[in-house]
């Protein structure tokens, strides 16, 4: 069979022996690679593509995002600052008193790389997404309690055990419900963080919260 000059597609012939379903299968099994083929998640991907080729393409509708194939793993497709995440806490969470607690996340507004499944306590770097990192996280009591509340990151990573910052949000000796913690810095696909609060009220009291993460650039 003849080759097309665009894309060198396999093509019959007018000196080639008639057989149109032969000729039709090599064209569609180089058409596969070079098309870009749409599935609802990474594992049904993964099911229908079982050799994928160096510089394939697809798309996922859960994370919505373009992948590649590298030659060695599907990688996302995108910019040194692709990669971001905002959640919410809108219901009301219980957190006793004197014990660090990690707020669950139950609203998912932004997920651009599949770094939780709401409602859940712990975001994962998704695969390809290491990178530098800037995390903010907000929290406010449902009251405005007489003693101290406190905001954390907490990071387990493969390259830093650092966790984000504390902070106290109160000045002199009056004690406010709002709360925010940061961290930046590196931050490898596979590892994982919680945002805790811890008060020491002396009784339980009812917390929301939000969560902005974004991937500044890669490692």
């Amino acid at each position: 069979m003849a080759n097309t000059p665009i894309a060198t597609l396999p093509y019959p012939a007018l000196t080639d022996s008639p057989n149109g379903p032969s000729q039709v299968q090599s064209l569609a099994t180089a058409l596969d690679s070079q098309v870009v083929p749409r599935f609802a998640t990474t594992a049904a991907r993964d099911a229908a593509i079982t050799a994928p080729a160096a510089g394939q393409m697809c798309w996922t509708t859960t994370p919505a995002t373009h992948w590649y194939y590298s030659g060695s793993g599907w990688i996302i497709l995108g910019g040194g600052a692709y990669g971001r995440c905002r959640l919410r806490r809108v219901a009301n969470q219980s957190v006793l008193t004197n014990a660090a607690t990690a707020i669950s996340w139950d609203t998912e507004d932004v997920d651009s790389g599949g770094y939780i499944t709401a409602p859940s306590t712990t975001i994962t770097i998704p695969a390809s997404l290491d990178g530098m990192y800037a995390i903010t996280f907000r929290a406010a009591g449902a009251t405005q309690p007489t003693n101290r509340n406190f905001a954390e990151i907490n990071v387990t990573s493969a390259l830093t055990g650092v966790p984000g910052d504390f902070r106290i949000p109160s000045t002199g000796g009056t004690a406010e419900n709002r709360m925010v913690a940061y961290y930046s810095g590196p931050l490898a696909a596979g590892d994982t963080f919680v945002c805790n609060v811890l008060h020491n009220v002396g009784s339980a009291q009812n917390y929301v919260g939000w969560l902005s993460v974004v991937r500044l650039a890669p490692l």
